[in-house]
């Protein structure tokens, strides 16, 4: 039986209420560039699989298929991506974030894109952004070095958002941090090395203490530039 009218009228209204109920939603289909200006801007998987920012986007991108396989969006209110990090085992994407009021990290699984319980933001880091990251050899424990004005370095244990300790490494004219690391066979000794920066710390009882290196005694050691 062919609708009237009214019928028409009733079946249209009761349409529009229902989206307007369920309200409408966006899904990213593509999202195009690629950005430069993140440390660790780009991770492998696997052999066919990549890591890489795009706009406030991180991309795992199918190299064989050439195709965009999942999005991790950026967080609300964020002024963009500062570092990223891939844990060993390839199972864990760390994406800091800069903020206008204290940076921020998060950590995701890569394979079910889920973002893990909890951020990591540290009270008495005054840094709007952290410029590096990097996962321990047993993926257990996760570095992030804030920026100016303090450098503060912070070891977690991410999956908990718990902080075991920090400390400032920077020397005393704030010289620019370029990259923090785990030890591969003791994750409680990490390195940091920057302009004119190159230390070693050791996580003990919650307190970072330095250790004394060759290098670093030498004269010529705070003229250098360390950057990888």
């Amino acid at each position: 039986m062919a609708e009237t009218k009214v019928e028409k009228a009733e079946k249209g209204d009761k349409t529009e209420k229902a989206e307007e109920a369920g309200g409408a939603q966006l899904a990213h289909r593509h999202v195009f560039g690629f950005k430069s200006g993140v440390k660790g801007n780009m991770h492998f998987t696997d052999d066919a699989h990549l890591l890489y920012p795009a706009g406030h986007n991180t991309i795992l991108y199918h190299a064989d298929h050439k195709a965009q396989i999942r999005v991790f969006p950026g967080s609300e209110g964020s002024e963009g991506i500062s570092s990223l990090a891939l844990s060993p085992n390839r199972k864990f994407l760390a994406v800091c974030e800069k903020f206008q009021e204290r940076a921020v990290c998060y950590v995701y699984d890569v394979t079910t894109g889920k973002r893990r319980r909890g951020q990591l933001t540290y009270g008495d880091c005054d840094a709007r952004e952290y410029v590096c990251a990097a996962f321990s050899a047993e993926n257990k424990f996760l570095i992030t070095q804030g920026g100016p004005p303090d450098w503060t370095l912070i070891l977690w244990s991410w999956d908990k958002a718990k902080a075991h300790g920090a400390v400032k490494v920077s020397n005393l004219t704030g010289s620019m941090i370029h990259e923090c690391s785990f030890n591969p066979q003791d994750s409680s000794l990490v390195c940091i090395i920057g302009d004119g920066v190159f230390k070693f710390f050791r996580l003990q009882e919650g307190t970072f203490k330095g250790i004394p290196n060759q290098l670093n005694k030498m004269r010529e050691a705070s003229n250098q530039n360390y950057v990888c």
